[in-house]
């Protein structure tokens, strides 16, 4: 009799969130380290397909199967798939990498996390894309165990790719034990996904990347967070990240602002809102 499977605590918890159906999803903490082809940025839209993608797989995402997703859940507001199509192709060439053996030497496996996705050339409200993944990819989906729980309502709120990957980011450590995120700056400026030539000055990083994310964090999500720059000479040579728990009144706000219209947010946010 062959042996059942077992199935780890992410695809578990996937499973019971959509039960829940509360717009949460589980989504496995392998999925925050991703590479792109020459390690460019991947965009916002794409990285939201993604999460969506995850978000309708549930907890079949380990499955040898293909997996359905309504084309008005990737494509929001709008009426047309022409800035999803796009996103397709850069979630087509993102891959993964672990230490493996090959023989008895030790090595370095690659895979890519999509098999394949088919999009109806259908733009009615019954429409709907199918995607699955590769069997590496169900594999490393099927084991895992750690998991950060999002909110979907947020997912979709972020207007920032940099904001949405520090989400992913806290909502994987802000519960732990120690939640701490430190490393070098060019480890983080990899994880975020920003390119050399982007922001190569430490003080348009920090302008353009850490504080527009924490911003939009603290309006949008049940927790915050914080840095401190490590110098060496003149240089930021490291950055360690604090993701705290929000108290209840805050979590609170925060769950209010992802039910209120994207449309004045930002001055909500700065404290511009004019009263009339």
């Amino acid at each position: 009799m062959a042996r059942p499977k077992t199935v780890g605590r992410t695809m578990r918890a996937a499973h019971q969130l959509k039960l829940a159906g509360k717009g949460e999803l589980a989504m496995a903490v392998e999925l925050i380290d991703v590479h792109t082809p020459k390690n460019q940025e991947l965009s916002l839209i794409a990285r939201r397909c993604l999460l969506m993608m995850l978000e309708a797989a549930a907890g079949d995402a380990w499955k040898a199967e293909p997996h359905r997703i309504a084309k008005k859940d990737l494509r929001g507001s709008h009426k047309a798939m022409d800035r999803v199509r796009p996103a397709f192709e850069e979630l087509m060439g993102v891959w993964f990498s672990h230490a493996d053996t090959l023989g008895k030497a030790k090595s370095t496996r690659m895979f890519h996390l999509l098999e394949g996705i088919n999009d109806q050339d259908d733009e009615t409200s019954s429409a709907f894309v199918e995607f699955s993944f590769t069997a590496r990819a169900r594999q490393m989906l099927e084991r895992s165990e750690v998991y950060a729980r999002l909110s979907r309502e947020a997912i979709i709120k972020f207007q920032s790719r940099y904001s949405l990957r520090l989400y992913e980011i806290g909502a994987a450590i802000y519960c732990k034990r120690d939640p701490t995120w430190s490393g070098e700056v060019g480890e983080l400026r990899k994880l975020l996904h920003v390119t050399p030539d982007t922001y190569p000055n430490f003080s348009d990083f920090r302008k353009r990347v850490l504080e527009p994310a924490k911003a939009e964090i603290a309006q949008l999500a049940e927790f915050d967070f914080s840095w401190e720059e490590i110098t060496s000479g003149r240089q930021v040579r490291r950055i360690r990240m604090v993701f705290t728990a929000k108290p209840g009144h805050a979590a609170l706000a925060a769950a209010e602002e992802n039910d209120r219209h994207s449309v004045g947010r930002k001055p909500r946010r700065t404290g511009d809102v004019q009263q009339l």
